[in-house]
Formats: C-alpha cells, structure tokens, sequence
C-alpha cells in the first residue's frame, strides 16, 4: 500500500524516472493525455514469478498537470494499471522474456466549464485549447515495452474521453472530446 503524493498508476513512459528515459523528454503525447502526481492511496504488487502485475489507486484529482489557470481538473479520480510479461510464464528466459504488455484507464468527473486538458508544444506554444465539458473524464491507455537484448522497442496509445452534459442550445449532450495520441520509439545500446 503506497499513500501520500506520487504518478497515477498510468502510462509506462510517464512511471519511468526522468534519468530512466531514453530520450531527454517525454513524448507530447504522455506529457499532454497521462495523468502526473497527486494526492492519493494505492494498492499495488506483482505475483506469479512477477509476471502480472496491478496497481489501483483513489486519488483527490487527476493529477497536477490536468490543473491549470482556472481549470481545477477533474475531482476524485480512479486509477488502475494491469502489466503482464507473459513470455515469463511460458519455457522462454533471458532477454525475450522482458516484455511488458500494460493496459491503464482512470475516471473522474470533471465540473461544467472550460476544463477539458489542453494541448501544447514543448515551448509552452498552445494548439488546442480547452473547451466546455461536463461529466465523465475517462482515460484509457495500452503499453508495450520489450527489450530483447541491446535493443529495446517501447509504444503507448493514450485517449481520453471528457463528457459534455447539458452543453447543448437546449441542455442536450454534445459529443464527448475526444483526444488521441501514441508514439512508438527503439533504442540499440551500443
């Protein structure tokens, strides 16, 4: 059990320490769609040869970065990420086995206003700016990362839905926003 202030079980690249990285910065997409730290408990561990892992959390928000200006992000937030490696449960070792597939998603709800996530560029250039939204802020992200030896191959595909209720001429709902985002890098130590 882990308490206090930490990342949001989501995201392989935004849980990696920043001297952990293989390139200076995170990608666009994590650092713009993947929760950051908050306020928090979680319950988290691994079983069966550390083969599958968990981590799930109640947060007070969706992390600090989904807070700006005025947008107070959405409020107490659910996350959780599965992580399995499931060539370790098989007769194959050594590096082909280090491969972690990951699925995460959290939830929270997000008050009426201009307080959908924001999108800019690694100068602080802003090119999507926040709309209104009311409702539901869910995430859902898959990972990849395998390492078979010198090389290592690390993906993410990242979308976040925010609900629009009572948003409508006449107080209908709008389609939810919806933003998208994924990178795949490769690194060869040499």
């Amino acid at each position: 059990i882990q308490a206090g202030k930490f990342k949001l079980p989501f995201s392989l690249e935004r849980l990696t320490g920043s001297t952990d990285l293989d390139f200076v910065r995170r990608s666009m997409a994590v650092d713009t769609l993947s929760p950051a730290r908050d306020v928090g408990v979680s319950l988290h561990g691994r079983f069966n040869q550390r083969a599958i892992g968990y981590d799930v959390g109640l947060f007070r928000n969706d992390g600090e970065n989904a807070r700006f200006d005025f947008n107070p992000g959405a409020g107490r937030t659910v996350a959780a990420r599965f992580a399995a490696r499931p060539l370790r449960l098989t007769e194959m070792s050594g590096a082909a086995s280090e491969m972690e597939l990951a699925i995460a998603v959290t939830a929270g709800e997000v008050p009426d206003g201009l307080n959908s996530l924001r999108g800019r560029t690694a100068f602080g250039q802003e090119f999507f700016s926040p709309v209104y939204v009311n409702g539901q802020r869910v995430r859902l992200g898959v990972d990849l990362d395998w390492r078979p030896g010198p090389f290592s191959v690390k993906g993410e595909l990242i979308r976040v839905s925010a609900e629009r209720r009572d948003q409508g001429l006449v107080e209908e709902a709008l389609p939810p926003v919806i933003a998208d985002g994924w990178y795949v890098s490769g690194t060869w130590a040499v």
